[in-house]
């Protein structure tokens, strides 16, 4: 839950996309990361066009615009994401830095001028856990850093935000079945050190993909649900979240090639209505 409140936690925040998540955790991570890898190389991808949709009350407009491009090296890494305003014009670019073993190390971006806008370094273990990740401010002062101990006896990692050095922000305790097959089945978010927040237990189906989370507050009593669908082929479909009474809140859906590479997204809010609309095209 890196550098973000966890308070998002109850904002479906939703990363489907692995791409997206261009850092590892545990190993395991980097076997999620590495397969994502694979395809793009395979189909010799070199970019995806992000295409976003104006919404107008609450409907899908026939008006969109680039919102990134991003491009990727002959190994199927993310190698550089431009973003863009609605006109076209460049916001900023970011590249990305891996090390040695080929997992992310660090992403750096820069304004179209070329002047530093911010920096996030990884560092990693040598068994190959997620030690620190830190924040550069464009003065490449630290802004920011996230600690993580792992606990291979009682399966757990532990992420600690720190504004400053002897201050934290807030931490998550992951629990996992096991550290080397990377599947969570329980999150604990504090705030500060150790003043319990939300619980989240993770459950899953026959092929170990995540079919349902629950959300609980400090009474222990049950928040929110999210609710995982998957194609035949084992794509993510759809994710609904639901108040504990069963109403719904939110819905998320999604689309995938039958090569695995992510088509289109869209996000409604409780009464139905299109929130964001994108599409992605791979050259």
């Amino acid at each position: 839950m890196p550098k973000y409140c966890y308070f998002l936690i109850i904002s479906f925040l939703v990363v489907t996309d692995i791409s997206a998540q261009n850092y590892i955790m545990v190993p395991a991570d980097r076997d999620e990361l590495q397969e994502k890898m694979d395809i793009i190389k395979s189909l010799n991808i070199k970019k995806r066009t992000e295409w976003k949709y104006i919404i107008i009350d609450g409907n899908v407009s026939d008006q969109k615009y680039i919102d990134r491009i991003v491009k990727y090296d002959q190994h199927g890494r993310k190698s550089e994401t431009v973003f863009l305003d609605q006109q076209g014009n460049k916001q900023s670019i970011k590249v990305y830095e891996y090390n040695v073993v080929n997992i992310p190390a660090a992403e750096i971006e820069f304004l179209p001028s070329g002047e530093l806008v911010g920096k996030t370094v990884y560092n990693y273990t040598i068994s190959g856990f997620l030690k620190e990740i830190t924040w550069y401010n464009n003065f490449e002062y630290i802004i920011s850093k996230n600690y993580y101990q792992t606990d291979t006896v009682l399966n757990t990692v532990t992420e600690r935000c720190m504004h400053t050095p002897d201050s934290v922000e807030w931490a998550v305790i992951y629990k996992y079945s096991d550290l080397y097959n990377g599947k969570i089945e329980e999150e604990l978010y504090f705030s500060g050190e150790n003043k319990p927040e939300y619980k989240k237990l993770v459950y899953r189906n026959e092929n170990e993909k995540i079919k349902k989370e629950n959300l609980f507050n400090t009474d222990d009593k049950l928040v929110y649900t999210f609710d995982y669908e998957y194609s035949p082929k084992g794509n993510l479909k759809s994710i609904i979240r639901k108040f504990s009474s069963g109403g719904e809140v939110t819905h998320y859906e999604c689309r995938y090639s039958d090569m695995g590479l992510l088509l289109g997204e869209v996000n409604y809010n409780l009464y139905g209505e299109i929130l964001e609309y994108i599409k992605y095209n791979y050259e």
